[in-house]
């Protein structure tokens, strides 16, 4: 009892920093606050690994940092989600025209928009199949970077689509 009731302790006067800490990373707020419920359940798993007297801070810090390459490892093999309203027009349009010419359109327009950076880390992860780490690695860039980055750029992608599908390829030019 008196562990479960030190891991509480301990835990509560962390529990601010650590969510400061996975919404720094670029996570949504939605998905911060089960990152940090899985972390609470990892440590109050592991409380029992934790070495009295050490940093416990540290210790919380090192496993929401794995939940949180857990989280974007997920979020990577996830397909890009098209709003409802992008979708009906999408779809809309498909009755006129090719769905997949205008999918291909919208996307190749998209990146096109990108930066140079961006588009070359987009053509390593889909054109040669790359993995994340190695892209860091051919980078020279740490791996969580490069996840950010990836992330980053997937949510990007999405908005243009979906406003591609809005508006069409005249409200980009």
């Amino acid at each position: 009892m008196e562990d479960k009731d030190q891991f509480l302790r301990l835990f509560l006067n962390s529990e601010g920093e650590l969510l400061a800490y996975i919404l720094s990373m670029g996570i949504d707020p939605h998905c911060a606050e089960d990152v940090l419920q899985e972390t609470a359940l990892v440590m109050f798993k592991k409380f029992d690994e934790f070495e009295k007297g050490t940093n416990f801070r540290a210790w919380a810090f090192t496993i929401v940092r794995y939940q949180i390459l857990r989280l974007r490892k997920w979020q990577a093999r996830q397909p890009i989600q098209l709003s409802d309203e992008a979708m009906n027009r999408l779809e809309a349009r498909a009755l006129n025209e090719d769905n997949t010419h205008i999918q291909f359109e919208a996307l190749t327009h998209c990146v096109d928009k990108l930066s140079d950076n961006s588009r070359e880390m987009v053509r390593m992860r889909y054109n040669k199949k790359m993995d994340l780490p190695d892209i860091a690695q051919q980078l020279s860039r740490p791996v969580d970077s490069i996840y950010t980055t990836m992330s980053r750029i997937r949510k990007t992608l999405q908005d243009c689509v979906e406003d591609f599908g809005r508006h069409g390829a005249k409200a980009h030019d």
